[in-house]
């Protein structure tokens, strides 16, 4: 096993600062290798800024379909491929459930137990398209179980030697972990585990520090177009691949960064005096649901107390913020992108949050919105499964 960082020798990594305004900001830009390093001013952000309506350019609501055997709790991660919607459900159910593109249930994957194709926890999950499969993280068992994609039946499955809450796939025989504790007599910490699947040899990378920490309920690894890491109090976001990991974006909080003497003092599995020091000041942090496509990259964090959205263009560099949107969706304050589909970002809605919308969406919406809305609130009551936002938003 080795302890080093991924090779960076040779890849210049260039910070352009970007000069915001209240609205669009100005910008950055890539080097000769495209790899670039966006650096977010945030201490002069206004977290009771919006976010313009006019961005979106089509909404489209999808209605997991309710049955007694697919009743979701919360939605904790949602997969699209070209034909299936995959959400898991951590709490309530503890199972993934599979969807087509219309909401339609389909099945669900794996079931519980302690015997072979068996999860006592999904802690993360990943999808295979080239080889249609589906791959569950049981940190409890401390293993990787693989299924079909669309049958659900049960493949193969493999033990890991360190505990894991989350991973990614960068290419087929390559996973990527995020991992509190490795196993290791070294003194030093890391972050992440890189696995080779063909031969079970692994490496960690990414020293920890006082901030590379999370809460349990929190994601840090994001896998879209491309595959991003931040911790619950780190103000970097990294971009992982299979042979590196570097600064993709950095965020300046200012005063409102936590201060690193508090962290020190409070151990890393004490998630209590954690939260006692979240409340006790309006603190920036909490960079979440870091994904992107071709052209956009949105995400969420939690601004001076107040969590905000943001969607930036990888063309223009320009970008919008806000703590909810303009006009007819104004109800719904901060909308967590959790997943993309080519074009569109997917986010959740419970169903009650759902049905608050009527009066918002009927007085401020156009035509094709309001009759789309009609349908889908006429198939929703208050104890339906959540609903999809998937939204496409135009370019700037």
């Amino acid at each position: 096993m080795k302890n080093h960082q991924f090779l960076q020798g040779g890849k210049i990594i260039l910070l352009f600062s970007l000069i915001f305004t209240s609205i669009a900001m100005h910008s950055c830009k890539e080097n000769n290798n495209n790899h670039y390093k966006i650096n977010f001013d945030v201490s002069k952000w206004d977290n009771k800024q919006t976010v313009p309506y006019k961005l979106i350019k089509s909404i489209k609501f999808i209605p997991l379909e309710t049955r007694k055997d697919n009743l979701l709790g919360k939605v904790n991660k949602t997969i699209t491929t070209n034909n299936r919607i995959y959400v898991l459900d951590m709490r309530y159910s503890k199972k993934i459930f599979a969807f087509n593109k219309e909401g339609k249930y389909l099945n669900s994957i794996g079931n519980r137990g302690k015997g072979p194709g068996e999860y006592l926890s999904i802690n993360d999950f990943i999808v295979d398209e080239k080889r249609s499969t589906l791959q569950i993280l049981d940190s409890e068992l401390r293993k990787i179980l693989i299924y079909d994609a669309i049958s659900g039946k049960f493949l193969k499955e493999f033990k890991l030697n360190f505990w894991a809450t989350e991973f990614a796939m960068p290419s087929n025989n390559t996973l990527l972990f995020f991992s509190k504790d490795q196993p290791s007599k070294v003194g030093t910490k890391y972050s992440i585990a890189r696995l080779n699947t063909e031969n079970m040899n692994y490496d960690w990378f990414l020293k920890k520090d006082e901030y590379d920490r999370l809460l349990s309920s929190e994601f840090s690894i994001f896998q879209s177009q491309n595959i991003y890491y931040t911790s619950y109090l780190n103000d970097v976001v990294y971009q992982l691949t299979e042979n590196e990991i570097r600064p993709f974006a950095t965020f300046n909080f200012g005063t409102q960064k936590i201060p690193s003497d508090k962290l020190k003092k409070i151990a890393f599995n004490d998630i209590q005096s954690l939260i006692k020091l979240l409340h006790e000041e309006n603190w920036s942090y909490n960079i979440d649901n870091f994904l992107d496509n071709d052209e956009l990259i949105t995400f969420d964090f939690t601004l001076e107390g107040r969590r905000v959205f943001v969607i930036y263009s990888k063309l223009s560099s320009n970008y919008y913020y806000g703590h909810r949107f303009e006009g007819p969706l104004s109800k719904l304050r901060v909308i967590k992108n959790i997943a993309t589909d080519n074009k569109r970002f997917l986010g959740v809605i419970d169903a009650d949050v759902f049905r608050n919308l009527k009066n918002e969406i009927m007085e401020k919406g156009d035509a094709s919105l309001k009759i789309h809305y009609q349908q889908v609130l006429n198939s929703v009551t208050k104890d339906s499964n959540p609903i999809i936002i998937s939204l496409e938003y135009y370019n700037f």
